[in-house]
């Protein structure tokens, strides 16, 4: 199984009420799924938190995230 190199979460309601919002390969599907998210999910009311895969096989807090 290929793991994505991105998961993408909104952190709103803090990073214990985390939604995941998808799962990425490339930066340009994380813009674009947080624009749609903030869009049509939110009406602009969320806050990104990107994470990416490393080389331990984990995902890490790599920033929050601006689109």
């Amino acid at each position: 199984m290929n793991k994505k190199m991105y998961r993408l979460y909104d952190v709103y309601d803090g990073y214990s009420d985390r939604v995941k919002i998808g799962e990425y390969d490339t930066l340009d599907e994380v813009r674009r799924a947080a624009l749609r998210w903030d869009v049509e999910e939110t009406d602009g009311e969320c806050a990104f938190a990107l994470y990416q895969l490393q080389e331990d096989g984990k995902y890490h807090l790599q920033r929050d995230f601006t689109y």
